[in-house]
């Protein structure tokens, strides 16, 4: 009888909690359930020249295996003498690059992704493989989203100060709408008609907490970013006429790229809706993005056992000017989109609050549940009575 009643509860437990993570939003889900996908590097090597003694080789594998900096790629190597473990993508790159020593290097997307071209091909060095690993940007929207932002907004500066300022301003005003941060009212009296939209809005009813990055499309410091969404849009990065907005979210996932034409209030609208609703059956699917490249080891951080400002201090950004701080990379302080913390005493992703599944969702997760409760204490009454 008792292992009857025990296996009832935890039916109806495992049944409950199923129902939450389903329900739960996109970038909750991103950050608490989903672990980032890895990135493929082969190295193409030859048998009278190891490897085992290159630097870069062994920077890549410690941070690989480093417990706070975790990188998601995968290498594997690769003898030019035994063509039969070269893959036929690998070694059509060797015909068009045609190298002329090796080791030679190729790192590809994710598997799971629909990204064909490789992400870096190429003669690997300690500084190469060290802006492989990290770059400034990259960490920074790392520990936005460890300290608690839903989504980083990347804005690919164009170089076109007057589109840059308005598509800046644009998702400002979107961004404080959906974070539930309402502008000062216009002046009284003031025509409607000219009232900006951004002030014509309705507070938000699950509100997020959302920054934004301003990172020129020029920026050194960030080559192996600008080619992972060149990787992912060529069309839309090789344009560079108009600013490109690229919402990221979870453990540094990508989750679209929005061309020059694309970049308006109702798109990303429509990103704030797919980021805060919730993602169906929680299954990660192309639908939700792209992971980035990252040294990151999110679990550790969101468990509690890392501190995001002693661990993973910013980096700073290298250009021709010699050294600068990311803060002059971002929007000014006080411009900088951002939520008051969403818990109360806590800034931490893990604690942060997520916003409520709708109203519908909850009625029919409780209607199933009492499904299962009454299908359970009915198996239990059946079998009861056939003992009898």
């Amino acid at each position: 009888m008792r292992i009857l009643i025990s296996f009832c509860v935890f039916v109806v437990a495992a049944c409950i909690s199923a129902a939450v993570d389903d329900n739960a939003p996109l970038f909750q889900l991103g950050l608490q359930k989903w672990e980032p996908d890895s990135y493929r590097a082969v190295v193409v090597f030859s048998s009278e020249h190891p490897v085992d003694k290159e630097q870069w080789l062994n920077l890549i594998e410690d941070r690989i295996q480093d417990k706070v900096k975790t990188l998601n790629l995968v290498v594997g190597m690769a003898d030019i003498n035994d063509k039969s473990i070269i893959d036929e993508k690998t070694n059509s790159i060797l015909k068009t690059f045609k190298p002329d020593r090796l080791p030679f290097t190729v790192i590809y997307f994710p598997a799971i992704s629909d990204v064909e071209i490789p992400l870096w091909a190429g003669y690997l060095t300690i500084p190469a493989a060290e802006s492989i690993c990290d770059s400034p940007v990259r960490r920074e929207i790392a520990r936005r989203l460890l300290k608690g932002d839903n989504a980083v907004w990347l804005l690919v500066e164009s170089g076109n100060e007057e589109a840059d300022a308005r598509t800046y301003q644009m998702l400002s005003g979107e961004l404080r709408q959906a974070s539930g941060v309402i502008p000062e009212p216009p002046v009284a009296n003031a025509d409607p008609e000219k009232v900006p939209d951004e002030f014509n809005i309705i507070p938000a009813i699950n509100p997020m907490k959302m920054s934004i990055i301003r990172i020129s499309s020029d920026d050194k410091s960030e080559i192996i970013l600008l080619e992972m969404l060149n990787c992912m849009e060529p069309e839309i990065m090789n344009a560079r006429k108009d600013p490109v907005l690229v919402p990221v979210y979870g453990k540094g996932r990508i989750l679209d790229i929005f061309s020059s034409d694309e970049v308006n209030r109702e798109n990303v609208r429509t990103a704030l809706r797919k980021l805060s609703n919730p993602c169906p059956e929680g299954v990660k699917g192309p639908d939700s993005g792209s992971d980035m490249l990252m040294s990151v080891n999110w679990d550790a951080f969101i468990r509690g056992e890392l501190s995001v400002d002693k661990d993973l201090p910013a980096l700073k950004s290298f250009g021709d000017d010699g050294e600068n701080e990311l803060v002059d990379m971002l929007p000014p302080q006080d411009e900088n989109v951002s939520l008051p913390d969403l818990g109360p005493g806590s800034p931490a992703a893990e604690d942060a609050a997520s916003p409520p599944p709708p109203v519908q969702m909850k009625i029919i997760n409780l209607f199933l549940v009492l499904i299962i409760v009454f299908l359970s204490i009915l198996f239990v009454a059946i079998v009861l009575r056939v003992r009898r």
